[in-house]
């Protein structure tokens, strides 16, 4: 990861002075020293732009305060793998704040706490497995009414939590993580998979929804669009393995997760036209998919 560094209010204002600057190498110069600034001088540096008449500086702030947004994002991601009590909630957290960093963590939380009541009220160790996937399904597409929006066709907004909560729209890939982010927490035993460079979801054979019949690991698998229960034979069809083959199935980790969020992230930033620089990512999810 980058060497982060202090700078003053002062050092900062005086660097982006000169963002308006034509000589090339002054104004890498410039570019370089405040592509490192620490969170604290990043904050301070986004508090500038509102008043910056110039829209060419305006432009080059933005793509900036971004672009160390995403670095300052991959610390948090690092640090959040390494945690020992880590929730897939604390991800989503990280990942909005790379563009609403004014915004309230507690906020979110307790919006988020609320709906996590709700659902736990819907549901019950009492039913069995399946009743209880689908008890979460329907109040992701029932009760929030979220409508989904193909992968490709995304802007930002559909991978932000609090714009996701709003706006009631999202992706098939942040609906997954986010049914993956309430099944944990309610202690379902949801797992995420990957098939065929897809993410799958899994509900495992382990107490208390274990069926002692069943020598399979997974006691069904939930449909990424539509999150709905399906069995394996189902997978067997649709990728033509044979029942005596094993399922080309591996798990997919917390990092994995991070850095798929990441790549979906950046790329809409790019079909936004805000300059992210690839590099940047590139960077920031070498450095992760390394750790």
């Amino acid at each position: 990861m980058p060497q982060l560094k202090k700078k003053t209010e002062k050092e900062i204002k005086i660097l982006s002075s000169f963002l308006d600057e034509e000589n090339e190498e002054i104004l890498k110069k410039i570019f370089d020293e405040l592509l490192t600034l620490d969170e604290e001088g990043n904050k301070y540096l986004s508090l500038l732009i509102p008043d910056i008449e110039n829209d060419s500086v305006k432009d080059k702030l933005n793509t900036i305060v971004i672009h160390n947004n995403f670095k300052l994002t991959g610390f948090k991601i690092l640090k959040w793998l390494k945690s020992q009590e880590f929730k897939w909630f604390d991800l989503l957290i990280i990942l909005n704040k790379i563009e609403q960093q004014e915004l309230a963590d507690n906020r979110i939380k307790a919006h988020y706490d609320k709906l996590l009541m709700d659902v736990w009220l819907m549901c019950s160790y009492e039913k069995n497995a399946f009743e209880n996937a689908m008890q979460l399904r329907s109040y992701f597409f029932n009760s929030l009414n979220i409508k989904l929006v193909d992968d490709d066709k995304a802007h930002l907004k559909h991978f932000l939590l609090n714009e996701v909560f709003i706006s009631k729209q999202t992706t098939i890939t942040f609906l997954n993580v986010l049914y993956l982010c309430f099944a944990c927490d309610l202690k379902f035993p949801v797992v995420p998979c990957l098939m065929d460079n897809l993410l799958l979801l899994a509900f495992e054979n382990k107490p208390p929804y274990q069926i002692s019949i069943f020598d399979s690991r997974f006691l069904f698998f939930i449909h990424n669009k539509t999150l709905i229960p399906y069995p394996e034979s189902k997978l067997r069809i649709k990728y033509n393995i044979n029942n005596d083959e094993e399922l080309p199935c591996k798990p997919f980790s917390k990092k994995d997760v991070a850095v798929m969020m990441l790549k979906f992230l950046a790329h809409s930033y790019e079909k936004e036209k805000r300059n992210i620089y690839e590099i940047c990512t590139q960077e920031l999810i070498y450095n992760l998919s390394n750790e």
